[in-house]
């Protein structure tokens, strides 16, 4: 399916390889940093936002903000009001990190489609933040209605660690 689809629902139980795998990743450190964060996001509306390579900010109509971005082989995150720094700018297209907008030659969900993380950010403007999804390495920003801003680390063509940003509905 495409990322702009809808969902397919099964009613199948975890296996218990993978219901061990997800509780190993709600228990883990990384989802413990990114949790810091919900209290300070949860039902703002995205007023606009700002995208690079490497990650994205999300302007709230409260004049706060929060950067997502990579750093390192995982997804960052930064909060704060006003203006951004300089810093968090460049961190949203830092040239330590691989271009994920082509179609990429690999196995993982949508790698046949080009990405750009501006126009897939764009879509939640308006929307207000309801939750956080969670992964090993990165972590989604969830909206009303069950859409999300996917975010994917992934290697691009020459293998680089790469983000992709989907705005897709579960």
């Amino acid at each position: 399916m495409k990322h702009d689809e809808e969902p397919v629902r099964e009613e199948e139980e975890l296996s218990p390889e993978l219901a061990e795998m997800a509780e190993g990743i709600l228990q883990s450190d990384y989802v413990r940093y990114v949790r810091e964060m919900q209290p300070e996001i949860l039902d703002k509306e995205v007023a606009s936002s700002q995208a690079g390579s490497s990650g994205f900010l999300l302007f709230f109509s409260d004049g706060t903000w929060v950067a997502s971005y990579l750093e390192g082989e995982r997804l960052a995150y930064q909060l704060g009001s006003g203006t951004p720094s300089a810093e968090v700018v460049r961190a949203l297209s830092s040239s330590a990190y691989g271009d994920g907008s082509e179609p990429l030659p690999i196995d993982h969900p949508y790698a046949e489609e080009p990405c750009s993380i501006a126009e897939q950010v764009a879509s939640c403007h308006g929307q207000r933040v309801v939750g956080l999804a969670f992964g090993s390495d990165c972590f989604n920003f969830c909206f009303p209605e069950g859409w999300e801003l996917e975010t994917m680390i992934v290697p691009d063509e020459d293998g680089r660690t790469a983000l992709r940003v989907f705005w897709e509905q579960w």
